[in-house]
C-alpha cells in the first residue's frame, strides 16, 4: 500500500479501479492553405455550433447540478464569443494562411497561457476553460466526438480535466477523480462537488496504471494505492456512517423545524432554475426563500418577454403548492452582463452597476419583471425582494415601480395578486440603515456572501485574500445582530440566505440572535433541520 497526499477538491470516499483518462482533443496538424475564405467559413460554422452545444450543456447542467455550477458553461460561452478570441483565430488564418483547426488550437494555447500567468488561483484555473472551448471547436472541425470514450465504474486519473469532460462523463459510473493539476476553486472541482463525486488534486499521476485498485479519501485529500484491509475497513465504516446519517435525516421529512424549547424556525431553499423545485420538494423545503431570476436573462440575445417570465414563475409557485416563494428581482450587471443591455465594462464589477441599480436604470426591463411576478402571485403566496439596497430612497423608487406595475395590470384587467416586499441586506449601508429600512419593507433577508466581502474588503472570488474572507468574523456577527435589532423594532422577520445559513457551526448562535428563517441549498435542508431540532 502507498499513501499519496494531495488536496481536497471534492469531499467523499470511493474505492475502485483506475482508468487513465487521456482526454479527447485530437492531434492538430499544421497545414498551409490556399483558400483562406473557406477556412474562415469553416471556423465560423464550427464556432456557432460550439456555442449552440454550450447552450445545451448549460441547460442540461442546470437540471442536473443546479444553476450555480452551471454558470461555468455560461462563462465559457462568453469566452467563446469574446471578440479577441475570434479575432486572434481569424487573423492567424489570414496572416499565416493556416488551417482553421490549427488556428483554434493556437488561440486556445495563447489565451490559456495568459490566464495561467494571472496572480490569483481562480483566474489561473480558467486556462482549462480555454482548452475546453478550443477542444470543442476543433472536435467539430475534425468531425470527432468531443466527449471521447466514456469509461464506466472507474476512478478517473488524469493530469488535468476540463469542465466539459466532467459533464461528458456525467452519465457514466465515475466513482472519483484524481488529478495532478487543479484546485478546489477550479470549475471541474465545482462540478464534481455539485455531482457528489469525490476528487483529489495535487497527486503525481505517473505512478498509476489502468486497473490498479485505489481508495480516494476526498475529505482528507489523500489517495491510497492498493489499500490494505485496515484502510479499506476504516473508509468503508466512514461511508456507512455517512449513509446512516443521511438515512436518519430522511426520517425528518414531514416534521417541524422547531427547537427543543418550541421555537419555530422557517426552513426555505435557494434555487436558480425551475428544475430545482423538484429537489426542494424532495428535501421537504417549507418554501423558497430565494429564487434567483438571472437564469431567465443571461446567455441570450434578447430580454425574456413578460409571458415567458410569468409562465416560469407560475410553474414554480404552483409546484410549491401553497408554500411561500420569494422572488428576487434581477441581480444583473457588472460580472453578469447581458448582451441586450447597454452597459460599459467596469474595473470593479462588484462595486458597479448591479442589482437594484441596474433595474432602476432600465425601467422597462424592471416593469416587465414586476408585472410577471404580480401575475404569478395570483397562483399562490409570493414575495418580491430587491437586491443590493443601500438607501431608503432606492426602496421607495422600487416600490413605486411595483405599484405602477400593479396599476397597469389592474387597468388591463389582468389577474394578479398582492405581494410582500423585502430587501436583501448585503451592504454595510443597509446594515447601518436597518431601522429606517425596516419601516418601509415587510421582511429582511441577509445575504452574508456579499455582506462579508463588502465589509472585510475581501473579494470572495480572489483566492489570495481567502484568509481574510471570513463569514464568522466578529464584525459580520455584530452586523447580523444589528439587522435583527432593527427588524425587531419594526416587527418584521429576518432570514439568512447566504452560505453562512448552511453552516451548522453557527446555526444555534443565529437562532438565538433572532433569525426567523434559513434559506439554503436544497441538499442542506434536512441537515439544517436536524441541527435546529437539537437546539435547546
Amino acid at each position: 500500500m502507498k499513501r499519496l497526499q494531495g488536496l481536497c477538491a471534492s469531499d467523499g470516499i470511493a474505492i475502485g479501479t483506475v482508468k487513465i483518462y487521456q482526454g479527447s482533443q485530437p492531434e492538430i496538424m499544421l497545414r498551409r492553405v490556399q483558400d483562406v475564405q473557406r477556412e474562415l467559413a469553416l471556423y465560423q460554422f464550427a464556432a456557432e455550433e460550439a456555442a449552440a452545444e454550450l447552450e445545451r450543456v448549460y441547460r442540461q447542467a442546470i437540471r442536473e447540478v443546479g444553476k450555480q455550477a452551471a454558470e461555468i458553461f455560461e462563462a465559457q460561452l462568453m469566452l467563446l464569443q469574446d471578440a479577441s478570441f475570434g479575432r486572434f483565430i481569424q487573423e492567424k488564418i489570414v496572416r499565416e494562411r493556416v488551417n482553421a483547426a490549427y488556428a483554434v488550437y493556437c488561440a486556445g494555447e495563447h489565451f490559456a497561457a495568459i490566464f495561467n500567468a494571472m496572480p490569483d488561483e481562480l483566474t489561473r484555473a480558467r486556462r482549462m476553460d480555454m482548452k475546453d472551448i478550443s477542444g470543442r471547436i476543433i472536435s467539430l472541425l475534425e468531425q470527432k466526438d468531443g466527449a471521447g470514450a466514456q469509461p464506466e465504474a472507474h476512478i478517473i486519473v488524469c493530469r488535468e480535466i476540463t469542465p466539459g469532460a466532467v459533464m461528458a462523463l456525467r452519465s457514466t459510473k465515475v466513482l472519483a477523480y484524481i488529478t495532478e493539476n487543479g484546485s478546489y476553486q477550479s470549475h471541474a472541482a465545482i462540478l464534481a462537488r455539485s455531482m457528489g463525486i469525490p476528487a483529489v488534486t495535487g497527486v503525481d499521476v505517473s505512478t498509476f496504471t489502468d486497473g490498479m485498485e485505489v481508495a480516494v479519501d476526498g475529505d482528507g485529500g489523500c489517495v491510497y494505492q492498493e489499500p490494505d484491509e485496515d484502510i479499506r475497513k476504516e473508509l468503508l465504516e466512514r461511508v456507512e456512517a455517512s449513509r446512516q446519517r443521511e438515512q436518519a435525516r430522511r426520517t425528518l421529512i414531514g416534521t417541524e423545524t422547531v427547537t427543543l424549547s418550541g421555537q419555530k424556525v422557517a426552513l426555505y431553499a435557494n434555487i436558480g432554475s425551475r428544475e430545482e423545485v423538484a429537489a426542494v420538494r424532495e428535501q421537504d423545503g417549507e418554501g423558497i426563500g430565494l429564487l434567483r431570476t438571472e437564469f431567465l436573462f443571461l446567455g441570450r440575445s434578447r430580454m425574456p418577454e413578460e409571458e415567458e417570465q410569468y409562465r416560469t414563475y407560475q410553474y414554480i409557485v404552483e409546484q410549491m403548492q401553497g408554500k411561500p416563494v420569494v422572488i428576487r428581482t434581477l441581480d444583473i450587471g457588472g460580472d453578469k452582463p447581458a448582451k441586450y443591455l447597454p452597459m460599459e465594462p467596469e474595473e470593479n464589477p462588484a462595486l458597479g452597476c448591479r442589482g437594484i441599480r441596474t433595474c432602476l436604470q432600465h425601467r422597462a426591463l424592471f416593469m416587465t419583471q414586476l408585472r410577471a411576478i404580480l401575475r404569478a402571485a395570483a397562483k399562490g403566496p409570493v414575495s418580491v425582494m430587491f437586491p443590493m439596497i443601500t438607501s431608503v430612497e432606492e426602496v421607495r423608487q422600487a416600490k413605486a415601480c411595483l405599484e405602477a406595475a400593479r396599476q397597469s395590470l389592474e387597468t388591463e384587467g389582468i389577474a394578479h395578486g398582492r405581494v410582500l416586499v423585502g430587501i436583501m441586506v448585503e451592504t454595510p449601508a443597509a446594515v447601518m440603515l436597518s431601522r429606517e429600512l425596516a419601516e418601509v419593507v415587510d421582511f429582511f433577508s441577509i445575504g452574508t456572501n456579499d455582506l462579508t466581502q463588502y465589509t472585510l474588503a475581501a473579494d470572495l472570488q480572489n483566492t489570495s485574500v481567502q484568509v481574510v474572507y471570513d463569514t464568522h468574523h466578529p464584525a459580520i456577527m455584530k452586523m447580523i445582530e444589528q439587522v435583527v435589532a432593527g427588524a425587531r423594532q419594526a416587527g418584521i422577520p429576518v432570514s439568512i440566505c447566504g452560505e453562512l445559513g448552511a453552516d451548522t457551526t453557527v446555526t444555534e448562535a443565529l437562532v438565538h440572535m433572532g433569525i426567523h428563517a434559513f434559506s439554503v441549498n436544497p441538499v442542506k435542508l434536512l441537515e439544517i433541520r436536524e441541527r435546529i431540532r437539537s437546539i435547546s
